[in-house]
């Protein structure tokens, strides 16, 4: 699949030698990773819109990611002459923003789409699965001297729901119930698409107790796998946080620190061209083509044991003269989302 870099508001064509393109439902912003020849460096300014496509078999352009340009690293030397391109999600803006302020309660999204605007016009918020807003009500909150980022990441957790780029660089508000859109022939198999694979049981992260304490209660959920007298806890100062968000937290915790991790290197950066092809795959169809965090995708593993569904937590997509691949974090349903 042929792979297009654009930078600026006239869209320049960026020449490349490698790209690496990260994405987590824990890290919020999409990273982008350009290495370029050094005649490219006329092209590209610090703060531009980067674009990465691919192209499909139908000659439709699909978005991969879309990020702002944090910093370029131009080296000339003996041995080479190449610059290094890194960006980030939109909402970059609003995590490296140290500021005060007061927001009015509403609907998470309705809370989100007011402190986007306020660092960066162009992040589109939506609920996700739906355009249909069904996310539950904030009440109001302020900030001091502080990035409203991470107050506001807490908020989402303890009330079942959690925030991420899109390819777009807007930002999903997810329900963490609900999961991205896939289709039947995404998935991942020994001795088909999987090159390498690890699986991390990380005990040291399990407790038997989960214990969420807030000014004027507690949330208590227990772990009957873990069979010890091992007790995590969160506090939180916040007066407005009630028993049922400190359950939610409770749970969350729960359901993150007992899964496994299942490390797998593929080929490819989603379905194969000739899969795509045959769906008649089109840009504006709402399946997907790549692999995205909070994917819901078939993995089968026999040597591990394993065959069913996994999420996928976090994707790193390469692209260069040797390899064009993914590597994948998957965790068991309900575990994905760490803040």
């Amino acid at each position: 699949m042929h792979i297009k870099v654009y930078a600026g508001k006239n869209k320049r064509l960026i020449n490349y030698n490698s790209i690496i393109i990260k994405k987590s439902i824990d890290e919020i912003c999409n990273t982008a990773d350009i290495v370029c020849p050094l005649s490219e460096l006329k092209k590209v300014e610090k703060h531009d819109r980067i674009i990465i496509k691919a192209l499909m078999w139908n000659n439709d352009e699909r978005n991969v990611t879309t990020t702002l340009v944090d910093d370029i690293s131009a080296v000339l030397n003996n041995n080479q002459k190449q610059m290094t391109i890194h960006s980030r999600s939109y909402a970059r803006d609003i995590i490296d923003s140290t500021d005060s302020g007061r927001i009015e309660g509403g609907t998470l999204v309705e809370v989100v789409r007011k402190i986007a605007q306020k660092y960066n016009s162009n992040i589109v918020v939506s609920h996700y699965p739906t355009n249909k807003d069904n996310s539950p009500p904030i009440a109001s909150f302020t900030w001091e001297n502080e990035s409203v980022w991470q107050k506001l990441l807490t908020i989402a957790e303890n009330n079942g729901y959690a925030i991420a780029s899109n390819q777009q660089s807007g930002l999903y508000v997810w329900d963490k119930k609900q999961y991205l859109s896939s289709i039947p022939n995404h998935s991942l198999k020994e001795n088909w698409n999987i090159k390498s694979a690890v699986l991390d049981k990380k005990g040291y992260e399990q407790f038997n107790c989960y214990k969420i304490k807030g000014n004027y209660g507690v949330g208590e959920k227990f772990d009957d796998k873990c069979d010890t007298k091992r007790v995590f806890t969160l506090f939180f100062t916040d007066e407005n946080i009630s028993q049922q968000e400190l359950l939610n937290r409770a749970e969350s915790e729960l359901k993150r620190r007992k899964s496994d991790e299942l490390n797998i290197n593929v080929y490819g950066w989603g379905l194969p061209e000739k899969e795509i092809e045959k769906l008649q795959i089109r840009n504006k169809s709402e399946q997907e083509v790549f692999y995205e965090p909070n994917q819901l995708i078939k993995v089968n593993i026999p040597s591990f044991g394993i065959d069913n569904y996994k999420v996928i937590k976090s994707v790193e997509l390469i692209l260069n003269n040797e390899e064009y691949s993914s590597n994948i974090i998957l965790v068991d349903k309900g575990a994905k989302n760490e803040y």
